[in-house]
């Protein structure tokens, strides 16, 4: 798979594949995930595996540096502190397949476990696809499965950067479209008075044509039917005529 094309599709059909995975012999944490993470079979406590499992589904998939930017970690709360670095948490209602998903069973703040989003099957519940899972023993069951999460439990979703990200939902065009209007609102009056811009600047105030506020930001069609009105009352006013 190349590594421009993988998409959150891509990264739960792969996923999918290992359901019912065991790690081999049981309570050993010897299981494949380990072995590609530590380049070596490894065994014991020492080596739980949700987010080897997280990592090398990524690595297979041609898609590292979607997950902790290509580097190694196998403890969640490190992927936590990365998808908040980067901006990458999403409502913890607005989970969509492929997200990252964490745990935090004791509600301590730290995050005890990790998955990836296969389905949101209701506001607050996602079927998710799970590394070292079991009914029973959510975090050291040393499964692949397929799990039925309540919100309740989750610390944070995290969207990766997938390629495919050519759509996204209104909520968070909203988020985009308020983040960019007040960057560009903050941009302020132009500073070089010899600049074209700051020239268009003055004399729209000087002659009253606009307040000069967020000179930078897009103009809606009522605001320009404002500014038309007004500089037809100016030319009325300067050569006369019919208002």
């Amino acid at each position: 798979m190349e590594k421009e094309m993988a998409t959150a599709k891509d990264i739960v059909d792969l996923a999918a594949s290992f359901v019912g995975v065991k790690e081999n012999p049981p309570d050993s944490n010897n299981v494949i995930f380990n072995t590609d993470y530590y380049g070596r079979h490894v065994y014991g406590g020492a080596y739980p595996w949700c987010c080897t499992f997280g990592w090398d589904i990524f690595r297979m998939a041609g898609a590292s540096e979607l997950f902790y930017d290509g580097k190694k970690t196998a403890y969640c709360p490190e992927v936590v502190n990365w998808g908040r670095k980067n901006d990458l948490i999403v409502p913890l209602t607005e989970g969509r397949p492929g997200d990252l998903i964490l745990f935090d069973w004791n509600h301590d703040g730290v995050a005890d476990h990790i998955g990836i989003i296969e389905k949101q099957l209701d506001k607050n519940i996602y079927r998710t696809i799970e590394g070292n899972t079991a009914v029973g023993n959510d975090s050291n069951g040393g499964e692949v499965m397929r799990r039925t999460r309540d919100t309740n439990t989750v610390c944070c979703i995290i969207r990766p950067r997938y390629y495919e990200e050519d759509h996204m939902s209104y909520a968070e065009f909203e988020k985009y479209m308020d983040k960019y209007n007040s960057e560009l609102a903050a941009k302020g009056v132009p500073q070089d008075k010899k600049s074209w811009q700051y020239q268009a600047w003055e004399f729209v105030t000087m002659a009253d044509i606009s307040d000069g506020y967020r000179p930078y930001s897009p103009v809606t069609r009522v605001e320009l039917w404002a500014m038309l009105k007004v500089i037809y009352q100016l030319i009325i006013k300067t050569f006369g005529g019919k208002k």
